[in-house]
């Protein structure tokens, strides 16, 4: 039997809603329960964001006293269905960390498969998964951390209720309820409790659901519904509007007077979060033309919102109205500071002093001219200093974030000119080689000029000369003609002398032969004895 006095009747989350939205806000009363049951000893959140769930277990185990490593591992830039955000996120998450839980809890800002390298088989025993919502990205989550998941330890998942876009949480839960022992929870996007097979601990809300006869589905969701309400009415009632009882004070003076008790009129009214209307009554046109008004928003400081600021007529015609978005330069406060509103309705009036006052810039013609039965009407609604003062400090925080970044692109800047006053110098000494190049390269190109017009009259006297060589060759080539048709007739008639001697020959030998020519042998030697014998002639 379950026992009805369980922790999450008096569980007050201190991190509560942090990014404004609160989709996991309504399971930290069965977180604390949850905790309180299984009383892990590691426990890992895979997905932390701005952390509302992981501190909501961290929460629970600092109060249970208990002896648990914890870590949540998260990126911290963002994914397709969170979209990037800030590094101020990681910046606010980890100082919470470490001012609440840093004894025992550790963020890893890693991916999830990093991570799960740190962890040996069946070493955890609780594991949320709240990451990337696409079918595949939650099934390979799972299966990569499951096998790290010991035993009778408990798996959650969150956003099996969300079945718009692209989210596929829902169609993984649906097959995980076929394979392991599940409870599910619908309010706030939906959560999966998935039980490991193994040994329950006894008592406390596991062993209820997951083995209790008296458990009833429909009555455990109920309870923990009524435990979100719980704290979101008391989330709410923290925030609802702070009721003040003011005082309205409007003064007149003609030329001449100064203002005084017997020429105002006064409302006390309170101030609501829904706007107010509050009319003034001004004096009647008998008296003396006005010429200024005075307005004192409170007696007492007060922080308050105005959404309109006019004098209108007995028929209710606006004769005149208070710039208040942005708020009129003309205006003269004392003790009071007039905002502009971030939504642009109106102005955040913020009244300091008790004797807080402000001078109405109307005109001396629309005051002069006043009606009877004229009034000044405001549109008032109060304004929670926590809120506002919350608003500032983030703001704030913002001009903060925006400063440090301008003072980084700053300093980016900065080392850009000394970059570009470094890329100048450089480019002038370049110049300056450059130059002294150029006028090396001119002079070179000079005397290449000279060089080619010398080399050009060359080449002219050079074709001159080939000129004159040619003419020169045509006359020896015209005498070689020439001298090649005497040749002929010269080789002919040589030719011709050797076929003459050839038959002289022919003709001599055939007298050599002859009888005559052997009988005067004799005589021709003697011939020829008597020559060589002849002396010679002086």
């Amino acid at each position: 039997m379950l026992s009805l006095d369980l922790p999450s009747l008096h569980f007050q989350p201190l991190l509560y809603r942090p990014d404004g939205v609160g989709h996991w806000s309504g399971h930290t009363p069965f977180a604390c329960d949850l905790i309180q049951s299984m009383r892990p000893s590691v426990f890992v959140e895979l997905g932390v964001y701005y952390g509302e769930s992981y501190f909501a277990c961290c929460q629970s185990i600092a109060e249970a006293g208990l002896a648990c490593a914890c870590c949540g591992v998260d990126t911290w830039g963002g994914d397709l269905h969170t979209g990037p955000y800030g590094e101020e996120v990681f910046r606010e998450v980890d100082e919470f960390n470490q001012r609440s839980y840093g004894s025992f809890s550790t963020l890893l800002r890693t991916s999830f498969d990093d991570a799960a390298q740190r962890y040996a088989p069946e070493s955890i025993d609780l594991l949320h998964l709240d990451g990337l919502h696409l079918y595949e990205a939650v099934r390979h989550d799972v299966e990569t951390w499951l096998p790290k998941l010991r035993p009778g330890g408990i798996l959650l998942l969150h956003d099996i209720a969300v079945r718009q876009g692209d989210f596929g949480v829902w169609r993984f839960w649906a097959e995980l309820e076929s394979r392991f022992p599940t409870f599910a929870f619908t309010h706030s996007c939906g959560l999966g409790v998935a039980l490991k097979p193994g040994p329950l601990p006894a008592g406390g809300i596991v062993e209820f659901i997951f083995r209790s006869r008296a458990a009833r589905p429909e009555t455990v969701r109920a309870y923990y519904e009524l435990c979100a309400e719980r704290l979101e009415s008391r989330f709410n009632a923290e925030r609802c509007q702070i009721r003040r009882d003011v005082t309205t004070q409007l003064y007149w003076r003609s030329e001449g007077e100064s203002f005084s008790e017997e020429r105002s009129t006064r409302v006390y009214h309170t101030l609501r979060n829904a706007e107010s209307t509050i009319r003034l009554p001004i004096a009647s046109a008998s008296e003396a033309p006005l010429v200024e008004l005075r307005l004192d928003l409170a007696h007492s400081p007060a922080v308050l919102y105005l959404s309109r600021v006019s004098i209108l007529d007995p028929a209710g015609n606006a004769l005149w109205e208070l710039g208040l978005a942005p708020v009129s330069k003309d205006l003269i406060p004392s003790g009071v500071q007039l905002l502009e509103d971030g939504g642009g309705q109106g102005a955040l009036a913020v009244v300091t002093t008790p004797d807080a006052w402000m001078l109405l810039p109307a005109k001396a013609e629309c005051l002069g001219s006043l009606p009877s039965g004229s009034v000044l009407e405001l549109g008032v609604s109060a304004a929670d200093p926590v809120r506002v003062l919350a608003d500032c400090v983030a703001e704030l925080k913002a001009a903060t974030l925006r400063a440090d970044r301008l003072h980084q692109r700053l300093d980016e800047s900065e080392a850009a000119a000394r970059a570009c006053r470094e890329a100048v110098s450089t480019v002038q000494r370049l110049t300056a080689e450059s130059e002294e190049v150029v006028r090396f390269y001119n002079d070179a190109l000079g005397t290449a000029q000279r060089l080619v017009s010398e080399r050009e009259e060359e080449l002219r006297r050079l074709k001159q000369a080939e000129e004159a060589s040619e003419r020169l060759l045509s006359e020896r080539e015209a005498e070689v003609r020439e001298l090649s048709k005497v040749l002929d007739q010269a080789t002919q008639g040589l030719r011709q002398v050797e076929i003459e001697r050839e038959d002289l020959r022919r003709r001599f030998d055939y007298i050599e032969r002859s009888f005559i020519w052997q009988a005067a042998r004799p005589l021709r030697r003697l011939e020829h004895f008597l020559r060589r014998r002849r002396p010679a002639q002086p």
